[in-house]
Formats: structure tokens, C-alpha cells, sequence
């Protein structure tokens, strides 16, 4: 059993608590406003501080530091289609390697309505205007396959890019439209259309196509059927918008697909990283309802969504998200998957956990609108998308024109700066500590290091909001494999420019809780001008063992600090 030890200079400790018990704890904030028919947001892919917005009609415009330039990253509106309700410029994502290579991708319909898919370069001179003369549109089915995919109607375009965590671009494209499906393309392997694909752009720039085709897709050695190479996942009706759970920010590297429906069920399905060749079933299926029961699937068996919801209420047309990965909402939002309605401006959020037969399963899920979208002076209308910045804080994009922000409400005891924690042994390196980690109590490699009797010590640094906290709060959780270890925890004091030890104990066998509430000058552990804080954790074995060695780690660390 778990054991808690505590070492508090006043109150009882808070807990992060389950969503269910929870009092509203996130709101948005107005970021900009005075866009036209927004439809994406793309964070720099380093600097925070940099935001994109693609605007359907041609434009692709900059926020720094929350501010609207007035001067365009890309202006296309002289070959995106200009009618339409569902073309436009849809779509931007930023090469894996776009520090050195520049290179960035848009998805648009062009003026007869087909789908391009075009690289461009930034500016040499200016990191934040694009080079217009570095155009280049792919080439589909060969060197002199034509410049576009051919659009039977005016909707189901899809529309959004991004790039896995494998590196590669994934494309994904709607059925066609019209409504059904009538050419059953979803389901067709010899189409783009209804897919996902994946393709790889790190060719030269003389490449004749603009990719080449990974070879471990999931098609190209014919296996279950003979379809086109590019191709990565079939059976999907409108996918807007899709994206990765980033391993940079500690996600799983899943992927979530937000498929609008038909007329009755919208979807989110979802897949394990790098896993292919999946079928979504549309159009034999509408989420997990038969649609058209006399329509094959191209190859089976289908796989059905992590979440549906009923067109009730006005729901209408899924809007797809993001897994929050980001610093500053706390571990009660850490881990969620945040989507929408574009009818109703509903928004959700969900976490998804792995069961031990390795299926996903949908936990925890939330609806977050009273908090989001609570109407007044924030009121959001018409969700077309959500966007990330660089730190993976949340932001949703208004079709009305507007950009908001996800924050928390103040003032809220909340974990900062600890997305990645760095564990040093002094023996050699653990590997990335992640906040809000709820794989407690397992014994995993490098984490839990065998050690013999020298000390392990473990240092971790983080960033406080301000430098002058009312309290400070420490968790620790470890795990030792043997007793009789002595545990040393100290807090780095800037004011004596030395560590201040806080607590000196002996590990038990089980795994361990450390509390410690600080509310006596908690400002001389918070570093001036930076924010720093910085604690070192040492063990070290007390007492002769015939055991050779024992196991020592930290799961989960997190400061919390309270704002004045």
C-alpha cells in the first residue's frame, strides 16, 4: 500500500482531482479578432510566441505576441477557389526540418475545385513572409501526373496537413462529396479520395513529383489488397481535421481523426501510432450504424470509433482537436483530446487510456462548453478548428474571425513547468520524466534504476509564474526495492546560494507519497529574474543487503505554486 508522508507549514494538501469533481476550472481569452472565415491555426514550430491562421479564402496570416501583422506570411488568393462553402485554403504544416530546409505546405482547392497540394519555401530575409516564387505543386501518379486531385464536388475536401511523428505528411481527403458517397470512393482503392494518406517530402527539391512513398505504408506490398502505394487508411467521409498526440510534449504518438457524418452519427476515431492500413468503414458504416448494409468494404474487418455523438440538440459537423500536451491547465487536462461541434460551438474532452488487451478506451470525458464557450462577451459561434502553440497550449479559431486562448482560472493551484522532467544518476542518465504521469507504480527502464550503494541523485528544475509564490508545493512518488534506503529531498535556497534540505526519511518496500507545503518565505527558493526552481532528491542505501542491488526513481514530480 501506498504510503504518504507529510511535511506542511500550515493547511491539508490539494490534489489534482478527477474531471468529475472538479469546479469549472478552464476559460478562454480573446486573442485577436478582424479575421475573414478563419479555418486553421499553426503554432510556429519553435517559438511560442508565433501563431498562424489560414483563412479559407487565400490568406495566411501572422499573430506575434498576440498581435495581428498587418503583413501577410502567404497570399494565394489569386488561384484558391473564391466560392464554395467547403473549398478555399484549408490547410498549413511546417516541414520536421524547417529551420534548415524553410520549407512549409499548404492544401487548397484551386479555382476549378480540385485539391492542390503545393510546397513553398519562407523568405530568406524575413522569417515571417513566405517566398511566393517557391511554389511547387505535387505531381500525382507519376512525373507526369497532373498538378491536382480531381474533385467530383464542391464538398468533402478535407483539407488539413500535418506531420506525424514519424516525419511524414499525412493527407486526408473526403469522398468527393455530393451526399452517401454515390461513387462509393471511400471504398475504392484505386482513389484518394475517402483516404488518408502518407507520403515523404524529404526529396530534393528537383524531385519531379515533390515525395516519395515510405515503404513501410501499408499497401505497398498488396497486402490485404492491391490500392494506390500513398495511401494509409481507407473508409473515412470528411476528415476535419486530424492530428498527433505529440511524443515531444509526452504524448503516445496516437493519432485522432475527427470524420464528420452523414446524418445522424459524428466521429473520432482513433489509432495507435504507426499503426496503418486500417479501414473506417464509410460508407458501409455511419460511426458504429450501418448506413448503406449493401456497400462492401474494400477489405475488413471495419474499425469503429473511440467516440460518437447523435445530431441532437444541433450537432451537426465534428470538429477535431488536440491532445492538451501543454504547461499551464494541470493535470485534470493533461492527456485530454479536445473537439467541437461546428453547429452548436459544443466542445468536449476525453482521455483515452490503453486497456491490458491493448485496445484504446475512452475515459474521463468532460463536456466543456459552460467553460469555453459560455456565450456573453467570449462568445464563440462556429468552430472550424483548434489550433497548438510550440509549449502545446490550446487555442480554437472562430469562423466568425476570432482566435481564443484556453487558460485557467485564477487563482488555481496548478503544475508549471514540468511537461519534461530531467533525471540525472549520477552513474549515467535517466530518461525524460513526464508531468502528469500516470504510469505510477511500474518498474520501467532507466527510470527506476538499479543502483548499488553510492548515492543516486536526481535533480530536477523547473519554471515558477512568479517570483513571488504565496506557497510552494512539492509532490514526490517513488519506489524502492528494498528498505532501509535513506532519502535526502532539499530545495535550492538563492538567498544562502546553497541547498536547503527538507526532509531527510527512509524508503519503505512500497511505493511512497511526499507532500511538502511551503508557505513560511517560500519567494528564496524561486531564482530572480528566471523564475527557477530546483530541488535534488538523493538515496542511498543504509544498511548492509544481501540483495545486489535495489531500485530507486521518481514517477511523478510536480511544484505547485499559488499566485499572490
Amino acid at each position: 500500500m501506498k504510503r504518504r508522508v507529510f511535511l506542511a507549514a500550515t493547511v491539508a494538501l490539494a490534489y489534482c482531482l478527477a474531471p468529475s469533481a472538479l469546479p469549472q476550472e478552464l476559460t478562454t481569452e480573446r486573442v485577436v479578432s478582424g479575421l475573414s472565415s478563419p479555418v486553421a491555426l499553426v503554432g510556429h514550430p519553435t517559438d511560442p510566441t508565433i501563431l498562424f491562421v489560414v483563412q479559407q479564402r487565400g490568406r495566411i496570416r501572422v499573430i506575434r505576441d498576440g498581435v495581428l501583422l498587418g503583413v501577410d506570411f502567404l497570399n494565394l488568393s489569386g488561384v484558391v477557389s473564391q466560392g464554395g462553402f467547403e473549398r478555399g485554403l484549408l490547410g498549413l504544416a511546417f516541414d520536421p526540418d524547417y529551420a534548415a530546409n524553410r520549407r512549409f505546405y499548404v492544401n487548397f482547392t484551386n479555382t476549378a475545385g480540385n485539391t492542390v497540394i503545393s510546397r513553398f519555401k519562407r523568405s530568406v530575409g524575413n522569417p515571417l513572409v513566405a517566398d511566393p516564387g517557391s511554389r511547387f505543386d505535387f505531381r500525382w501518379g507519376g512525373p507526369q501526373g497532373p498538378r491536382w486531385i480531381a474533385q467530383p464536388f464542391s464538398n468533402h475536401n478535407g483539407g488539413n496537413l500535418m506531420f506525424g511523428p514519424d516525419g511524414f505528411l499525412y493527407i486526408g481527403l473526403g469522398d468527393g462529396g455530393s451526399g452517401g458517397d454515390p461513387g462509393n470512393r471511400a471504398q475504392n482503392p484505386f482513389t484518394r479520395l475517402g483516404k488518408m494518406l502518407r507520403i515523404d517530402v524529404s526529396v530534393p527539391d528537383a524531385d519531379p513529383e515533390g515525395f516519395a512513398i515510405p515503404q513501410d505504408n501499408p499497401f505497398v506490398d498488396g497486402n490485404p489488397i492491391n490500392a494506390l502505394h500513398e495511401i494509409w487508411a481507407f473508409g473515412l467521409r470528411n476528415p476535419w481535421k486530424y492530428s498527433f498526440d505529440d511524443p515531444a510534449l509526452g504524448g503516445t504518438g496516437a493519432m485522432y481523426i475527427a470524420d464528420v457524418g452523414q446524418n445522424r452519427w459524428e466521429e473520432i476515431d482513433y489509432q495507435h501510432a504507426g499503426e496503418g492500413g486500417l479501414n473506417y468503414g464509410w460508407r458501409r458504416w455511419e460511426g458504429n450504424e450501418l448506413f448503406s448494409g449493401g456497400t462492401p468494404l474494400a477489405y475488413g474487418p471495419a474499425t469503429f470509433p473511440i467516440h460518437v455523438y447523435f445530431h441532437s440538440g444541433g450537432n451537426c459537423s465534428v470538429t477535431g482537436g488536440f491532445v492538451y500536451r501543454g504547461l499551464e491547465l494541470g493535470c485534470n487536462t493533461f492527456g485530454h483530446y479536445f473537439f467541437a461541434d461546428w453547429c452548436t460551438a459544443s466542445i468536449w474532452s476525453f482521455k483515452v487510456i490503453i486497456n491490458k488487451a491493448g485496445d484504446p478506451v475512452r475515459t474521463e470525458f468532460t463536456n466543456r462548453t459552460a467553460e469555453l464557450a459560455p456565450g456573453g462577451g467570449l462568445f464563440i459561434n462556429s468552430i472550424t478548428g483548434f489550433g497548438v502553440d510550440a509549449n502545446g497550449e490550446l487555442y480554437i479559431v472562430d469562423q466568425g474571425g476570432e482566435i481564443f486562448r484556453v487558460v485557467a482560472r485564477r487563482p488555481l493551484i496548478f503544475p508549471v513547468s514540468f511537461s519534461i522532467l530531467r533525471g540525472l544518476l549520477m552513474s549515467g542518465e535517466l530518461e525524460d520524466l513526464l508531468k502528469c504521469d500516470d504510469s505510477r507504480l511500474v518498474v520501467r527502464t532507466a527510470v527506476f534504476a538499479p543502483s548499488s550503494d553510492p548515492p543516486v541523485q536526481i535533480e530536477v528544475v523547473g519554471t515558477s509564474p512568479t517570483e513571488t509564490p504565496s506557497e510552494l508545493r512539492f509532490r514526490f512518488e517513488g519506489m524502492a526495492s528494498r528498505i532501509l534506503i535513506e532519502r535526502r529531498i532539499s530545495l535550492y535556497n538563492y538567498v544562502t546560494q546553497s541547498y536547503e534540505e527538507l526532509h531527510v526519511g527512509f524508503a519503505a518496500t512500497s511505493d511512497e507519497v511526499i507532500e511538502i507545503v511551503i508557505t513560511s518565505n517560500p519567494s528564496r527558493f524561486v531564482e530572480p529574474g528566471t523564475g527557477q526552481v530546483k530541488s535534488l532528491m538523493t538515496w542511498k542505501a543504509a544498511a548492509f543487503s544481501f540483495f545486489t542491488g535495489w531500485y530507486v526513481g521518481i514517477d511523478q514530480t510536480i511544484w505547485r505554486i499559488t499566485p499572490e
